[in-house]
């Protein structure tokens, strides 16, 4: 056998060995994300998304996904990678943020988190409660 072809078969053999251990591996990362309890939500990264972008979507920070998902640097993260998107605590802690999100309403948000409506008007110096905006960050007290 001549050295290209013995290249070339190699470089077929090491593809197919490739393909054929893609999907135990896709399989072995959803029983990953299945199994960890710390996360209540999980979003697929698409080509060009990027953190801050996935962050405001879920109402949270790029700093808050960077942490929940132990990301070194927040500049790159690779479509087909699954990030934690929300935490499995669902009470958000004392001076927790929240960003507005299209449908939402004062009285909305003060059900989600269990507050009060005066709390959280309070809380954010909203002077007319009727009027809140799309990416409006907002303190949810306790």
């Amino acid at each position: 056998m001549s050295i290209p072809r013995l290249c070339l078969t190699a470089c077929a053999l090491a593809l197919v060995a490739g393909l054929l251990a893609w999907p135990a591996t896709a399989a072995a990362a959803t029983a990953e994300r299945q199994h960890h309890a710390g996360c209540a939500q999980w979003y697929q990264v698409r080509w060009g998304d990027q953190l801050r972008f996935i962050a405001l979507r879920y109402g949270t920070t790029w700093q808050e996904l960077a942490r929940l998902n132990g990301l070194r640097n927040p500049n790159r993260i690779y479509a087909g990678t699954w990030l934690c998107v929300r935490a499995a605590s669902t009470t958000p802690p004392a001076g927790s943020r929240y960003v507005v999100q299209r449908g939402d309403n004062l009285t909305r948000i003060s059900c989600r988190f269990g507050v009060s409506l005066s709390q959280l008007i309070a809380a954010n110096g909203i002077r007319n409660p009727n009027y809140i905006f799309v990416g409006q960050v907002l303190i949810i007290p306790r």
